[in-house]
């Protein structure tokens, strides 16, 4: 498939598991990356893409890559509540 060597010798070697898309202007990278240490999370994520990020593969797969290296390098991240803002005039 079009990421068999895509990662290689990234942190989502061997962790990623992904299916690619597009349409006219339109690409997307939709899949999950195993946790790097045992007891991790699995990371899920979809992104789409249009416009010159679709069209223009230097800068849509560099925006994908940049994504999907956050994910694999950062598997362990807080728990999603602690990411999301709160509303304003609530305590944290």
């Amino acid at each position: 498939g079009s990421l068999r060597n895509r990662f290689v010798g990234t942190a989502a070697e061997g962790r990623l598991k992904a299916k690619t898309g597009s349409l006219n202007a339109v690409s997307s990278l939709s899949g999950y990356v195993e946790p790097a240490s045992e007891g991790g999370e699995v990371v899920r994520f979809s992104l789409v893409q249009n416009y010159e990020a679709a069209t223009d593969p230097a800068v849509g797969y560099g925006i994908q890559d940049r994504l999907v290296d956050v994910l694999a390098r950062h598997p362990d991240r807080p728990a999603l509540d602690e990411e999301l803002p709160r509303p304003v005039g609530t305590a944290g």
